[in-house]
């Protein structure tokens, strides 16, 4: 190992030193040590474990490219650029093969390189508020990848071997162009986290239902206009976000969701609820306002974890009793 010195009040090796120093030069400031990470700021932190540079922060920075010199940081896990000017993906990142944690978030890159497959021990990859419109195939190789954020970017589809990304529980895709989602889906076992709000989904697939795991579905402003009876196989979800969609109506099988909480359809152009609504007895939450309803199923009642029930802006003329008993109840209805 490198003779041992210290810089900014940390001790590390004279070669990681150097490293550090030489992005100083490419942003124009200066790391302040092992302090505590605050977002709001402009940053650059690091901290050692061992003696080792193991996590590297550098936000809003103006950082716009990265020294080679990067990969002789060996041991570091966690790497975070968010917010900076990177245009172009830093392949000399993908020589960090200690790397955990990638945050590129809040860039101007355009692709991912076909490369991204050596990053062998990545478990969590944030690439959002970029402006990628395709992804490499490559991409299936990061086997043990568990997070993945690509929000608001430029995706119209997805490479199918993303599906087979076995070990993934989060995946957000909210703010893209994304027209369709393969049926593959179902191969993403152990998801327990689905983001797809504002894309330009029509429908689901079947399969959607075989994901065994999933407590986050959240699908508002698409273009749906019908839900998969299959939704109702999503035993533990908690979360069911379908606002700003083209629903008229929805599955009897969503009474079979027993553990949901939440349940957001407002600004749709429902006509009717099923009477199955009755069965979802974890429910919280339930939004209805902008839509087209001119009654409401006596099933409601029912639900007997009801807090809030948000019912404006719809055709409704006359309120059954059970409005009244549900306000008795504790719940906060809106009408």
């Amino acid at each position: 190992m490198s003779n041992i010195v210290n810089f900014k009040n940390s001790r590390i090796p004279f070669s990681e030193s150097k490293v550090l120093q030489e992005l100083e030069s490419f942003t124009s400031m200066e790391f302040i040590g092992e302090r505590e990470f605050k977002p709001s700021n402009s940053q650059m932190l690091f901290s050692t474990c061992n003696q080792r540079v193991t996590s590297l922060i550098i936000h809003k920075s103006q950082l716009s490219s990265l020294p080679k010199s990067i990969e002789n940081l060996r041991k570091l896990k966690t790497l975070i650029l968010t917010f900076n000017h990177l245009k172009v993906f830093p392949e000399s990142i993908l020589k960090l093969k200690s790397l955990v944690t990638l945050d590129l978030a809040g860039n101007s890159l355009s692709f991912i390189p076909y490369s991204i497959q050596s990053s062998k021990l990545l478990k969590t990859l944030y690439l959002g508020r970029n402006r990628i419109s395709t992804l490499p195939e490559s991409i299936y190789n990061l086997r043990s990848l568990e997070i993945l954020d690509l929000s608001n970017n430029r995706l119209i589809d997805l490479p199918e071997s993303i599906y087979n990304l076995r070990l993934l529980k989060s995946l957000d895709l909210s703010c893209n162009r994304i027209y369709i989602l393969s049926k593959y889906i179902e191969k993403l076992h152990f998801l327990r986290e689905l983001l797809l709000t504002r894309n330009e989904l029509e429908r689901l697939p079947e399969s959607v239902g075989n994901l065994q795991l999933l407590k986050i579905l959240s699908l508002g402003s698409n273009e749906l206009f019908l839900l998969p009876e299959s939704i109702g196989n999503l035993k533990i979800l908690q979360s069911l976000v379908l606002n700003g969609n083209n629903l008229t109506t929805l599955p009897n099988s969503i009474g079979s969701l027993k553990l949901l909480r939440f349940l957001y359809l407002y600004e749709n152009k429902l006509l009717t609820l099923p009477d199955s609504i009755g069965g979802l007895i974890s429910l919280e939450e339930l939004s209805l306002w902008k839509n087209k309803l001119i009654s409401i199923p006596e099933s409601i009642k029912n639900l007997r974890s009801l807090k809030e029930l948000n019912l404006e802006f719809n055709n409704i003329r006359i309120f059954p009793k059970l409005i009244e008993d549900l306000r008795r109840r504790g719940v906060s209805v809106y009408i």
